[in-house]
């Protein structure tokens, strides 16, 4: 059993917890085999009734035609509103046209960031789990997966590659906001002749529901579920991991702009460990 399943039962035995049986048998038995041979028992949601989300119903079934036909549409209004020239990136109150060059500017930058924040939030879960992988696992990657990894787990530097890795992400995402946000003095939203109402050019553009959408799949969420699948194959995919992700993150951190970070967290981390400490 790993070691930190074995510190979770010392300290939270089971029989004072509400777990359903399924976890305390996946928890009590030996290494369970997961994509990177890594202990992980099988944890069980309490006291919720999961029959309609593991069910396949028809909503389920649906979901499955109407979200990509979402997620196609928002790409489609997005990136036609950046080539349109009609966003923020532009200058606020402006009413000009932008000359093409700079519009096509626009959609490739928002190309490779977009791309670059999936790339970063897959490394996080790429090398998070490989910090608990056998040795044997990542020793079988490439020459530039390795040095990722190793960087990443040397000395502090897990914490500091999350830190950084962060403060990176949340910098693209601005920029990203920035380069698609629709400006509502360049007029509505008419993409392709199809002129929008107020109403929907305010909840839809104005509020970036659909830029949100963009952001969150195939920016983030894509990125995320393929690392999850298979961390060192996901590194594999981006060519230079360290210099991609690593070596900015970890500059980033040498900043300590965000170094408050680590104050709180031991401040937290004490003020739990002293909690559970006089509670038993």
């Amino acid at each position: 059993m790993a070691d930190g399943t074995k510190r979770l039962l010392e300290n939270f035995p089971l029989e004072d917890l509400a777990i359903d049986t399924a976890y305390a048998a996946a928890a009590s038995g030996d290494e369970l085999g997961g994509p990177l041979g890594v202990a992980a028992p099988q944890a069980v949601v309490v006291g919720v009734d999961d029959s309609n989300v593991t069910s396949d119903g028809l909503w389920r079934r649906a979901s499955y035609v109407w979200s990509p036909m979402l997620l196609a549409f928002s790409l489609v209004i997005t990136y036609y509103d950046i080539a349109n020239g009609t966003t923020t990136a532009f200058g606020y109150g402006e009413t000009g046209e932008p000359a093409l060059y700079l519009r096509m500017m626009n959609v490739v930058l928002f190309t490779i960031l977009l791309l670059w924040v999936s790339c970063l939030e897959g490394a996080q879960v790429a090398l998070v789990a490989l910090s608990h992988a056998p040795s044997s696992t990542i020793e079988r990657s490439s020459p530039r997966v390795l040095r990722a990894i190793t960087a990443v787990l040397h000395g502090q530097n897990l914490e500091r590659f999350i830190i950084g890795r962060q403060f990176l992400l949340v910098f693209l995402v601005f920029v990203l906001s920035k380069l698609s946000s629709h400006e509502a003095a360049r007029g509505a939203l008419d993409p392709f002749g199809w002129t929008w109402a107020h109403e929907a050019n305010i909840v839809f553009m104005q509020n970036n529901v659909l830029l949100m959408i963009v952001i969150a799949v195939p920016g983030q969420l894509i990125g995320q579920l393929v690392a999850a699948r298979d961390a060192v194959h996901f590194l594999e995919l981006l060519v230079v991991p360290y210099h991609f992700c690593v070596a900015p993150a970890l500059l980033l951190e040498t900043t300590g702009i965000m170094h408050c970070a680590y104050v709180l967290k031991d401040g937290f981390a004490g003020g739990l460990t002293w909690r559970w400490t006089t509670a038993h």
